[in-house]
């Protein structure tokens, strides 16, 4: 009963640690959904720092894109200004000419001349450089320009893209949320089944504890009780044993009086065989009488069927034959009162007769089954009948003997 009574709380402590179990498991799931959480966090956080450094980039690449535009537009004039200066050159070289011209009969022809030229091949080799300079500023614009515009696609693509990131990280934080929020709520709800559970596993274990204690204190009252019993039986043992000596005792005596008895109960069984023979005898004789007295009825009958037959005949005769019949019928009427009587007398000794014969028949089987048992203790292993058994039987052969005696 101990071992049973132990077994069920080792069976909910099973129950306890299966359901810790299950616990330790959903919350390693939670820490492990609230990493990943704080791991797309900062995803999040890191693609929106990304967004505000694209953001910062593409608006730094606007405002140097409209610096550059501002640049561009102020290239023609630029331009213009060259062309003015190449324009004053051309007019300053031509009123050179005209002063050289208007001077050349009052200098020398030759060294004006000279100084004329290098000063127009001055002014072309400006003008040369100032051509080159404008070609390569419109060359250098227009590949500004396209790289301005290419950066312009690249940041509207960029922009298209943030958006897209944008959109989608805006999306995942709603799977996200949406996600947690179920996490959550399974989390709750399996927390109030857990928690359902485990009150009903302790008020399971509860009243198994109550069991288990009502179950101990019986167990204690049934071991008590068993221990008194056990004294109690010690000592219906002992006593028994002493009983048992005594009585072993007492058949060693009874059992020289059991030899004696044997030897008388011979004599009264050969007595009884005797006595069987001779009622047997009797029936014998009896049924022989019997059927002779049956015999003699039996010819009485017809003789009375005869006289019967003999009264009718003879009804129309004389006075004196009546009076011959009716005496002979008054006889035969006496006759068969004495039958009568007979057979009930026979009839009373059969039965009788024959309860004595089943009686000493009975009599006789009993005295053979005892002396088939003498026969037994009497053997040369007396040990194969316990003590109690051998003097419970001499008692009862001595009984049985007194009482046919």
């Amino acid at each position: 009963m101990e071992a049973e009574h132990s077994s069920k709380p080792e069976s909910t402590n099973d129950c306890c640690a299966l359901w810790k179990k299950k616990h330790l498991k959903i919350m390693e799931g939670r820490k492990a959904l609230r990493q990943a959480v704080k791991l797309l966090e900062q995803k999040a956080i890191e693609l929106e720092a990304e967004n505000e450094n694209l953001k910062k980039v593409c608006k730094e690449e606007q405002e140097r894109w409209k610096a550059e535009k501002m640049e561009k537009l102020k290239e023609p004039n630029g331009n213009i200004s060259l062309e003015n200066e190449v324009s004053a050159v051309k007019s300053e070289i031509n009123v050179s000419q005209q002063e050289c011209g208007v001077n050349v009969e009052k200098e020398n022809e030759g060294v004006i001349v000279k100084g004329l030229q290098a000063c127009i091949s001055e002014k072309e080799r400006e003008i040369n450089r100032l051509k080159e300079l404008f070609e390569q500023e419109k060359i250098r614009a227009d590949t500004e320009r396209k790289i301005a515009e290419k950066e312009k696609r690249n940041a509207a693509e960029l922009h298209k893209l943030l958006e897209a990131e944008k959109k989608k990280c805006i999306e995942k934080e709603m799977q996200l949320s949406k996600i947690e929020a179920q996490k959550a709520e399974e989390y709750r709800l399996h927390q109030v089944n857990l928690q359902k559970e485990v009150s009903e596993a302790k008020k399971k274990l509860d009243s198994e504890t109550m069991k288990f204690r009502e179950a101990s204190k019986g167990f204690a009252d049934e071991k008590q009780k068993l221990l008194v019993e056990k004294r109690t039986s010690e000592s219906a043992m002992a006593i028994a044993q002493k009983r048992l000596e005594i009585e072993k005792e007492k058949a060693a005596k009874e059992k020289g009086k059991a030899d004696i008895e044997a030897v008388k109960l011979k004599e009264q069984k050969k007595l009884l065989e005797d006595n069987l023979k001779r009622a047997m005898e009797k029936e014998r004789l009896f049924d022989q009488k019997l059927e002779e007295k049956t015999q003699t009825i039996e010819g009485l009958k017809q003789k009375l069927d005869e006289l019967s037959s003999l009264k009718k005949s003879m009804e129309t005769s004389i006075v004196s034959s009546d009076v011959c019949v009716n005496a002979e019928s008054d006889k035969v009427r006496f006759l068969e009162e004495i039958l009568k009587v007979e057979k009930k007398k026979y009839k009373l000794k059969a039965t009788c007769l024959q309860q004595e014969l089943g009686r000493l028949k009975l009599d006789f089987n009993q005295i053979s089954q005892r002396l088939n048992a003498l026969d037994t203790l009497s053997s040369p292993d007396p040990e194969s009948m316990d003590g109690t058994t051998k003097v419970a039987f001499v008692a009862e052969l001595i009984q049985i003997i007194y009482n046919f005696l």
